[in-house]
Parts: structure tokens; sequence; C-alpha cells
């Protein structure tokens, strides 16, 4: 779900969304409300209805973001549990080559390109391998690595021999 939650705060569609959001609608009440003050006759009832829709602009100007984060999260989560609700849960050993990548399941073997990595993300729990032309991440959790520093120089090196990104955001929350 980090993946998720990581691409989404780096969207700039999501971005926007969650900004217009978060502004449209206490913008609308708030400017209702001021052209209800000014422009209306200022008996003790326009001004309480101007004041309440005030008031309930800025509570959602306070409120919106943390319900904004938790609709997110929810909806991510669901999307999850719904894609992988029959799937087992699949550990891989993950090998870094000379000019390769591989993974190592039970069933299975990947061997990928290092020249296909595309950019590579450093959180406080996880590295992302972002893979060329596609949405597609190599997920590691640093929880389950035994040694950590190692590979955090194999993904450094990596990145010097190919020329691509490496962005540390070990401060990355979702917000």
């Amino acid at each position: 779900m980090q993946l998720q939650l990581f691409t989404a705060s780096k969207s700039p569609f999501v971005r926007k969304r969650r900004l217009l959001g978060w502004l449209l609608f206490p913008g609308l009440l708030i400017a209702y409300a001021f052209v209800t003050f000014f422009l209306d006759e200022h008996d003790a009832t326009t001004r309480f209805v101007a004041a309440f829709l005030s008031f309930i602009g800025l509570i959602w100007l306070i409120g919106y973001p943390f319900y904004s984060r938790y609709v997110y999260k929810r909806a991510y989560l669901r999307n999850l549990r719904d894609v992988y609700k029959n799937k087992p849960q699949i550990d891989y050993t993950l090998t870094f080559n000379e000019n390769t990548v591989e993974l190592k399941d039970d069933v299975a073997h990947t061997k990928l390109d290092l020249w296909a990595i595309n950019h590579i993300y450093e959180t406080a729990l996880y590295y992302f391998l972002h893979i060329k032309d596609s949405k597609s991440y190599i997920i590691i959790p640093k929880e389950k690595i035994s040694h950590v520093d190692e590979v955090w120089e194999q993904l450094t090196a990596i990145t010097k021999k190919i020329h691509i990104p490496f962005s540390k955001e070990l401060d990355w929350k979702w917000r």
C-alpha cells in the first residue's frame, strides 16, 4: 500500500484533485457568505447565516486534509484487498548482477536489465525501483533485508552506472 500512497503523493493529477477538493467548497461557502453579508440586508438572520457558512468553510479547510488522507488510504487498502484476496504472499530473492537485476521465487525467475530501471526512490521503510515505460515498480522492504547498507551501496552504484536519479525521501509520509 505504501507504493500506491507514494505514487499518488507524486502524481500531479491526484495532487490537483485533492487541492481542488480542499479549496473549492470552502471558497464557495465563504464567497457566498461574503456576498450575503455585504450585499443583502443586515438583519440578525443574515449575519448568522453568513457567520455560519464562514465557520463551516473554515472547518472544511482545517479538516479536509485529514479526511482526504483517510479516504485515499481506505480506497487504496480496499483495492489491494480486492486484487490480492486470493493470492498468497510470495517472498522473492533479489540479486543484483553486473548488468541485471534478478527476482526469484519458488515458481518464477525474472531477469531485468539495469537499463530498464528509470528511477530509484528511498523512503524510510522501502526502496522503490521504477521500471521505464511502465507503471511497474520493484518494491524492496528494508525490514526484510539483512544488510541494508549493502543494498544501498548497490543501488547507488546502479544509479551512477546507468545515470538515473536516486531520490532519498526518508521523511516522506502520506499527507
